[in-house]
């Protein structure tokens, strides 16, 4: 006789990783009630629903190999649904789509919202990245560059837990609003780099307008691996203008008050070439 394997349920087991967040039937949310640049998260918490999150998505993907080779040799073990929405690496984009709006698509709220209480603060870190990146990838992930602010009772904002992902729009006057009030802005040397993206060339021009500090951050590697890290960013940035954004607008808008506080692209190219090679180099 066959033995019997059971089904896969792709729902998160024990209740991980919404047992770490507020449940939902508690949760009612308006957008005034908690003004966008006091929207913290604490660092140790944020650290561990990502990782629970991750762990609990290649945990689907193995169990449908599992039960992918089991229905080849019984008879009685049905072919089971490749889970697509938890396959490929855990980046900004698949968090939102796969995990963070199906959490709040209910009351259409940030994430923050489910947020617990003693994990909010007002944030004294703004972190500043592509939503293409791998959050864990080994070797670029944003999660490991930036993994030495994420303690407990350090307040990071991070537009994935922080922005409602429910209100699509130009947010440019919101970040400047952020920025202004953090001590420094992180700069994951991350894949893909922060000045691929116009959003984040943004953020950096608000960190230098209000005098922030600005961290380049990558991980413990080997000093060959530095190297190469540190030659990939320096020699595979171009221009401002080469940078891209969903909206026209929003380019338009950002480049044209970079050209206002620089005087010119050129002068502004010239600028985060110079600052990079200092900090990273």
């Amino acid at each position: 006789m066959a033995r019997l394997i059971p089904t896969i349920n792709y729902g998160m087991d024990d209740g991980y990783p919404e047992r770490l967040l507020i449940p939902l039937e508690e949760c009612a949310w308006n957008e005034s009630d908690m003004p966008i640049e006091h929207r913290g998260v604490d660092g140790e918490w944020l650290f561990n629903l990502v990782h629970e999150v991750n762990y609990q998505r290649n945990r689907r993907v193995d169990q449908y190999h599992y039960q992918q080779r089991a229905s080849i040799n019984l008879d009685n073990v049905p072919w089971p649904e490749y889970p697509s929405a938890m396959a490929g690496n855990l980046t900004a984009s698949s968090l939102v789509t796969a995990h963070i709006i199906p959490w709040t698509n209910e009351i259409s709220a940030p994430l923050f919202a489910r947020v617990p209480i003693d994990a909010r603060g007002k944030p004294s870190i703004f972190v500043s990245y592509t939503w293409t990146s791998g959050l864990l990838d080994m070797g670029y992930g944003v999660i490991y560059a930036i993994q030495q602010y994420l303690h407990r009772n350090n307040f990071i904002w991070m537009d994935l837990f922080c922005h409602n992902q429910h209100k699509i729009g130009s947010v440019a006057r919101q970040m400047e609003q952020v920025i202004a009030g953090v001590d420094r802005i992180l700069l994951p040397m991350s894949e893909h780099p922060w000045y691929d993206r116009t959003w984040c060339i943004w953020e950096v021009l608000c960190a230098l307008r209000y005098n922030k500090e600005i961290v380049f951050l990558d991980y413990d590697r080997k000093e060959r691996d530095y190297r190469n890290i540190h030659s990939y960013f320096l020699e595979n940035f171009k221009s401002i203008a080469a940078s891209g954004t969903s909206l026209e607008e929003d380019k338009n808008e950002i480049t044209g008050a970079v050209i206002d506080f620089f005087g010119s692209m050129e002068a502004a190219d010239h600028y985060f070439v110079t600052m990079m090679k200092e900090k990273i180099g």
